[in-house]
């Protein structure tokens, strides 16, 4: 569905009356997939924005058409406890936009599920043949991409939809060098945001949403170099 198609949708179906074209496209390419060609949105890279099926369905069930008063969505709780007194919306497999045994990567996958509010979101890290660590979920058919690309793309989205840290949850299968070239991108990508060893090792319990907002945390484990296997 392209915008112009989605903009009829909402003046009919759904009488707002007040829907312009240029806010439909903005929303569009907020929540839409990027397409092959059309008249969609048109991102700053040259891509094309439409709704798919799935699209549709979660503007359709999201917060702006439920029959709950949204007070009942705004903060209302304490943000100072410490991060582990709190759920936190994650994302499971972040990076798959179907079937997870042959079904395709995306790094824009990121942008829609930080978009939505999700605030941790898994990267299953393993090398690449070319040196560039990559994420997929391996050992199965499903496509690769590049775990840089990924960091760029969360770095740029992080924080559009709330203030609140987010975390990197990384299921670590690289090689010791492709490890390290993991570090270096997300300290170079994330720069002072990144919360480092050093700021929290004294401290006796964890640091609240509060004090981490704007933050990126990793969590995860290392594989040793001492390690037999790499799935250790």
């Amino acid at each position: 569905m392209m915008p112009e198609e989605f903009l009829s949708f909402l003046q009919v179906e759904q009488m707002e009356r007040d829907a312009t074209i240029e806010n439909v496209t903005e929303l569009v390419r907020r929540i839409g997939t990027k397409q092959q060609g059309g008249n969609g949105s048109n991102d700053s890279d040259g891509g094309v924005y439409g709704l798919s099926r799935h699209d549709f369905a979660r503007f359709v069930f999201g917060l702006k058409n439920t029959l709950v008063d949204p007070i009942i969505y705004s903060q209302y709780h304490d943000m100072s406890q410490p991060l582990s007194h709190y759920y936190v919306a994650s994302s499971h497999n972040t990076y798959l936009t179907g079937h997870q045994l042959h079904g395709e990567s995306s790094v824009d996958m990121y942008r829609r599920v930080l978009y939505t509010g999700c605030r941790c979101v898994e990267l299953d890290c393993w090398d690449g043949k070319d040196g560039e660590p990559i994420i997929f979920h391996g050992h199965t058919l499903t496509s690769k991409i590049k775990f840089k690309d990924v960091a760029h793309c969360i770095a740029e989205h992080a924080f559009v939809s709330s203030a609140y840290p987010v975390i990197l949850s990384l299921e670590m299968h690289c090689s010791v060098p492709q490890q390290d070239k993991i570090a270096n991108y997300l300290t170079g990508i994330f720069g002072a945001k990144l919360v480092l060893p050093s700021e929290v090792e004294s401290c006796t319990v964890l640091p609240s949403p509060e004090q981490l907002k704007h933050r990126v945390l990793i969590k995860g484990k290392r594989i040793s170099s001492n390690s037999d296997s790499q799935d250790d």
